[in-house]
C-alpha cells in the first residue's frame, strides 16, 4: 500500500508583501526578496537597542510580528504595549523607526482612509470591492479597513490556488492516458487556511506535488515603477501528521522557467 503524508503550504510573509507592494516601498520589497522576513528585521532591530528589555520581556519573533501587524494597520503605542508587553518608550521607538524607515506604509493608511471618506468602499488588490457601514468616527474601522484590503487578497490567492489543484486532479482523473497528464500528482485538498492550503497526498509523489505547488501558487503581480512581476514566495511542510511537520523549503520564484510553471 503506498504512503500518504500531509502536506501544508502557506504565502510566505504575504501581508508583509502585499502592504510593501501597496505602498510602493521597494526597501521592505528588497528585504523580503532576500528571504530576510520584517517581523526578523525588527526583532533584531529592537534586541540590537534594547536587549535587557527585550530579554526581560520575553520579546520573540511572534510578537515582533504583532508588532509589525499593529504598524501596517495604523494601531498606536498603547495597543503596541499590550501585545507586545514591551515599555512605552520602546514601542514609540519601534513606531517612529518603521515610519522612518518605511514611509509609504502611513502614506497608505492616509490613501486607504481618504478612500473611505469619498466613498464608504474599498477595493483589493485583485479588484473585489467592499462597502463599510461603519462611521468614520468608529474606533474598529480603520483598523479593520487598513487590515482587509491585504487580507482579502490573500484569501483569494489562496482560493485561486485550491481551484488550480482541483483542475489539476479533474484532469487526472478524465484523461490518464495523456501521457503529460501522467505525470500529475494525487492531491486531495483537506483544509483552507486562509494563507494557505492542507493537502493530502503520496509520499513517492513528493516531486511532482512540489511542482504542483509551484504552479498553483504561481500569482503574479508588478512591482511599483517595475515591469518586473511579483510572485509571493511560499513555504511547503511535509509530515505524517501536524506534529511531525518539518519545512522542506520555501519556494521563490525569480529564477523559475516557464518549463518549472507547466506541465
Amino acid at each position: 500500500m503506498r504512503k500518504t503524508e500531509i502536506v501544508v503550504v502557506d504565502l510566505w510573509a504575504a501581508e508583509a508583501y502585499l502592504v510593501a507592494l501597496e505602498a510602493k516601498e521597494l526597501g521592505m520589497l528588497k528585504l523580503l526578496n532576500a528571504g530576510e522576513k520584517i517581523h526578523g528585521w525588527m526583532l533584531q532591530k529592537t534586541k540590537e537597542r534594547y536587549p535587557e528589555e527585550v530579554a526581560q520581556s520575553k520579546y520573540v519573533y511572534k510578537t515582533a510580528k504583532q508588532t509589525i501587524h499593529a504598524l501596517n494597520y495604523g494601531a498606536e503605542e498603547s495597543v503596541m504595549v499590550r501585545e507586545s508587553r514591551l515599555p512605552y518608550t520602546i514601542c514609540a521607538w519601534q513606531r517612529a523607526m518603521y515610519y522612518k524607515e518605511f514611509p509609504g506604509i502611513q502614506l497608505r493608511q492616509r490613501l486607504i482612509k481618504q478612500e473611505l471618506i469619498e466613498s464608504s468602499t474599498l477595493t483589493s488588490l485583485l479588484g473585489r470591492r467592499r462597502f463599510f457601514v461603519m462611521p468614520m468616527g468608529h474606533p474598529d474601522l480603520l483598523n479593520k479597513a487598513y487590515a482587509w484590503r491585504t487580507q482579502s487578497a490573500i484569501g483569494e490567492l489562496t482560493n485561486l490556488a485550491a481551484n488550480k489543484l482541483r483542475m489539476f486532479s479533474r484532469i487526472k482523473r478524465r484523461n490518464f492516458d495523456i501521457p503529460a497528464v501522467k505525470h500529475m500528482p494525487h492531491i486531495r485538498l483537506g483544509l483552507n487556511t486562509h494563507d494557505g492550503l492542507v493537502l493530502f497526498s503520496y509520499v513517492d509523489e513528493r516531486p511532482l506535488v512540489y511542482k504542483a505547488l509551484t504552479i498553483a501558487f504561481c500569482h503574479k503581480f508588478t512591482l511599483p515603477g517595475s515591469a518586473e512581476p511579483l510572485t509571493i514566495p511560499i513555504s511547503v511542510y511535509y509530515g505524517e501528521n501536524f506534529n511531525d511537520l518539518t519545512e522542506d523549503s520555501v519556494i521563490r520564484y525569480e529564477k523559475l522557467t516557464p518549463k518549472d510553471l507547466t506541465w
